[in-house]
């Protein structure tokens, strides 16, 4: 067995910024997505009243995302008879 060696303080932190957000995101690194949200969510409330129109786009898709799940939940059967 081999047994490698642990990244330092430093280099753990500095693996959590993504170097390209959408190349986290097809590759599934889910802290780094997480943590360039967490960047985008404080920067987007810091600009205030600048950044309006954005969050009303995300506002928005969220929005639309509630009501794609409402219509897969209203087509989903409540009930399953197991026989």
């Amino acid at each position: 067995m081999e047994v490698n060696e642990l990244p330092n303080m430093y280099e753990t932190i500095l693996n959590l910024i993504p170097a390209n957000p959408f190349e986290s995101l097809t590759s599934g690194e889910m802290m780094q997505i997480i943590v360039f949200s967490l960047f985008l969510g404080f920067a987007i409330i810091t600009i205030g009243e600048k950044a309006k129109p954005l969050t009303d786009v995300i506002s928005l898709c969220s929005q639309a995302m509630f009501k794609i799940i409402d219509m897969i939940i209203g087509i989903i059967p409540t009930e399953c008879s197991a026989s």
